[in-house]
């Protein structure tokens, strides 16, 4: 007989995949080709949202350790919904940024395994794929960090300009580096926005300067960090997901 404290683990997981799974879909249908995950970060307590939390996607993910490759950031809302939109199908590891050097990630237990293994979630072209709850027993620790944040475009909206002008929200004494690339299902190609690739700008928008083709595209901001007492050079950064589809207005 299974010991009553992993049935109760067991009993708890079901429920927590039951609940996410009935519950509907609150991001619009991806985009053909792309996949669609979401959301909800509550309070263990009392069920609660824990708004406005950081959200990552990363491709891996240690449990109270950091994100490994990460492919998104994004915030909760009001509600605690969070969603990572039109972006490519494959595996990936959503986590909550419980503190500077810290993520919260799902882990799957196993009589087998000893040491819990981070939960990967296969996304699958055309779907939305609506993950169990994070439930945290700790509101996240606010960080003193620069922040980053995105104006113009973001949360994957499509667009009918092909020269769109990036915007994000300025900081005091910021410089910032941009990357753009376009997203394709075989290969990615990197549009050039500066005079060279590792150029710091002042400004918090910068015109394409030439026209971008119909398709997805990924942009990042980051803004370095120099920590004071090592020396390093760190950093902060903020991505988000565009299409161009000449003739839309935005969705």
């Amino acid at each position: 007989m299974l010991p009553r404290q992993l049935i109760l683990i067991f009993m708890m997981a079901i429920a927590g995949i039951c609940l996410s799974s009935c519950r509907q879909s609150f991001s619009p249908a991806p985009l053909p080709g792309k996949s669609t995950i979401e959301g909800v970060v509550l309070h263990t307590s009392d069920g609660s949202p824990v708004s406005h939390a950081t959200i990552l996607l990363c491709k891996d993910a240690v449990m109270f350790g950091g994100c490994v490759g990460q492919v998104g950031e994004t915030h909760a809302d009001a509600d605690g919904r969070y969603s990572f939109r039109d972006i490519p199908p494959g595996e990936y590891v959503p986590g909550v940024r419980i503190s500077k050097q810290s993520v919260f990630v799902m882990q799957r237990r196993s009589l087998w395994i000893g040491t819990p293994v981070t939960v990967k979630y296969t996304l699958t072209p055309g779907k939305t794929l609506m993950v169990p709850d994070f439930r945290l027993d700790r509101e996240p620790e606010e960080s003193d960090e620069l922040a980053v944040k995105l104006i113009y475009p973001v949360d994957s909206t499509s667009i009918g300009d092909p020269r769109p002008t990036l915007k994000w929200e300025p900081a005091p004494r910021a410089q910032y580096g941009i990357a753009l690339r376009r997203v394709a299902e075989n290969e990615s190609t990197d549009i050039q926005l500066t005079n060279h690739p590792l150029e710091l700008i002042n400004t918090s928008s910068i015109a394409v300067r030439s026209d971008l083709e119909d398709g997805m595209y990924e942009w990042t901001v980051y803004v370095p960090v120099t920590d004071e007492k090592s020396g390093n050079i760190q950093g902060r950064k903020a991505t988000a997901y565009f299409t161009i589809a000449r003739g839309a207005q935005g969705r």
